[in-house]
């Protein structure tokens, strides 16, 4: 109907006319088609189809699912003889929402053989026979298990990483070569050992072209010894003259300048900051290191391992072959500290669980009032080994996996299942990598170091002070005679000089003519050379001034 047509039926009612039919032509189109008079055809569009009994997609009021005891991923617990999923585990909370939500109740059938298993053994048979409905755990995605059963959308990524005791020093250690890596050093050698015959080839060419000019023209050895004096911060005695060979000092000394500020500031760094660094950063490093290690029998790490063809864990496999890995029949946390303790071994697994377990062994040591340095025995390796992607799963062609899956990702999209494991995190890292100043005092190692490098130093700064006073009070064992003094101004042949002096002269240190004059910003005492035929300069407060020795 059009909305002229409504407005006159509203006006038909409004008025109690009752005598409508006259106007029928205005309100009814009798324009019809012929099949909307068959009656045929109405009574085959508006007839209801059978009712079915049950609906093929519906839901039974009771599930068969089978899970695994992994907690926090899955865990059971038995109530009056029944077992029973717990919902603080991630896999049951989530199942738990999605059975309310359906209004269902399940059954768990747990399998013989308490593993992933395969389409004979563990859940992955239970599943491929068809004699559950789901499986509740976190299972690792199989693509060898397509023809088998059916996986859920991804839940999430399980983060696999190293667990091991933590290092008494770091990996990088604390010594003088420790800020530079050894390419770097690599490099350093070589840059000296190449710059030699380049400063020799073009000072020799200079030579060449200016027509053998003698000028600056240094040997092969000079240049060595200049490369090599510079290096350690030496000095040399050449002094170009020519712009080509300054500027190619110049070039040299500014590089060395660089090399030496990068050096100090990283060593200053080092001994400064509280900074550790492992060992190793990845799978290759600790196979490559043939280091013994451990983990927990038909777990993430087990499975992928054995079953799952994974390019980033081939070099475990190998290590494994090697009798350098070993896996443990469903060990408890304790186990695991003791392991990494007291046999030194690193341990494979779940990265939140290995945060869970240094949490408690951390508050542990707290509570029995442990010193500060004690209570941090664990690290985590920061680097993660490999990424397992996980999901529920299903029977061959299962009825009831196009609900579930709807529900799953939804409440992935949604972020719950990334909320469910923050959750049970900690809120801040406890014993992380690098511990804070007020957590980790100096390493005690670092302290040792420093103060014997300050002992050196104040040794060898007072040995100077004890020579310096020896010789000013030591007598001269010669006479007069047998010093000499040079004069720095040459004298000028006077008359009056060759005649003797019929005036008693004072000892120079008490001339009233001697005078302290600062010349380039070092302090110098200006006396009178004898017979007063030129001055001379004695520097004062420096180690030089012991050469010089002066009578009356």
């Amino acid at each position: 109907m059009t909305g002229f047509d409504l407005m006159l039926m509203g006006i038909c009612i409004i008025s109690n006319t009752t005598n409508c039919d006259r106007n029928r032509s205005l309100l009814i189109d009798e324009k019809r088609y012929d099949w909307e008079n068959d009656m045929k055809v109405v009574d085959l569009s508006t007839a209801t189809q059978k009712p079915k009994s049950k609906d093929e997609n519906s839901l039974p009021e009771v599930m068969k699912i089978t899970t695994l005891d992994m907690s926090p991923y899955s865990s059971i617990y038995e109530l009056n003889g029944k077992t029973m999923g717990n919902v603080t585990s991630y896999a049951f909370y989530i199942f738990d929402l999605i059975s309310k939500k359906f209004n269902i109740t399940y059954e768990i059938v747990m399998p013989d053989q308490e593993i992933f298993g395969d389409n004979k053994t563990g859940v992955i048979g239970l599943l491929h026979e068809k004699k559950v409905d789901m499986a509740v755990a976190f299972l690792p995605i199989n693509p060898h298990m397509y023809p088998y059963v059916s996986y859920s959308p991804m839940l999430t990524q399980i983060e696999l990483k190293a667990m091991m005791k933590r290092p008494d020093i770091s990996a990088i250690g604390y010594r003088l070569f420790t800020p530079f890596t050894k390419q770097v050093w690599i490099l350093i050698i070589i840059a000296v050992i190449i710059s030699v015959p380049i400063f020799f080839g073009i000072i020799f060419l200079r030579s060449y072209l200016w027509k053998h000019s003698n000028t600056d023209n240094y040997t092969f050895l000079q240049c060595a010894w200049f490369t090599y004096g510079s290096i350690l911060k030496q000095g040399s005695t050449i002094n170009p003259k020519t712009d080509s060979n300054r500027v190619l000092f110049a070039s040299w000394w500014i590089f060395v300048t660089i090399i030496t500020i990068i050096h100090a500031a990283n060593l200053t760094a080092f001994f400064c900051i509280p900074k550790l660094t492992l060992s190793y950063h990845s799978i290759t490093d600790i196979v490559n290191d043939n280091r013994e290690w451990s983990s927990t029998s038909e777990h993430y790490i087990d499975y992928a391992v054995k079953q799952l063809e994974i390019k980033e864990l081939e070099n475990l496999k190998t290590s494994f072959e090697n009798n350098n890995g070993r896996f443990i029949n469903k060990p408890s946390d304790e186990e695991i500290l003791k392991i990494m303790y007291e046999d030194g071994k690193i341990y494979l697994g779940d990265g939140n669980h290995f945060q869970q377990m240094i949490k408690k062994d951390y508050l542990k040591n707290v509570r029995e009032q442990k010193p500060q340095n004690e209570r941090c025995k664990y690290v985590i390796m920061p680097e993660i080994i490999y990424k397992q992607p996980v999901a529920f799963a299903y029977p061959k062609d299962s009825l009831y996996q196009e609900k579930f899956d709807k529900q799953l990702r939804n409440l992935v999209e949604f972020g719950i299942i990334k909320h469910l494991e923050q959750r049970k995190l900690p809120l801040v890292p406890y014993c992380p990598l690098k511990l804070n100043e007020n957590v980790s005092r100096r390493n005690n190692r670092k302290a040792a170091l420093t103060r014997k490098n300050k002992i050196k130093r104040t040794r060898v700064s007072s040995n100077f002070k004890i020579c310096k006073s020896r010789g000013k009070n030591r007598k001269p064992a010669f006479t007069r005679n047998l010093t000499r003094i040079l004069p720095f101004v040459y004298p000028i042949n006077n008359y009056f000089d060759s005649q003797p002096s019929t005036s008693n002269q004072s000892p120079t240190r008490q001339s009233v003519m001697n005078k302290k004059i600062i010349y380039n910003g070092r302090e110098y005492l200006e006396i009178d050379t004898p017979r007063r035929t030129g001055k001379r300069l004695i520097p004062t407060r420096s180690l030089s001034a012991l050469l010089f020795q002066y009578y009356p």
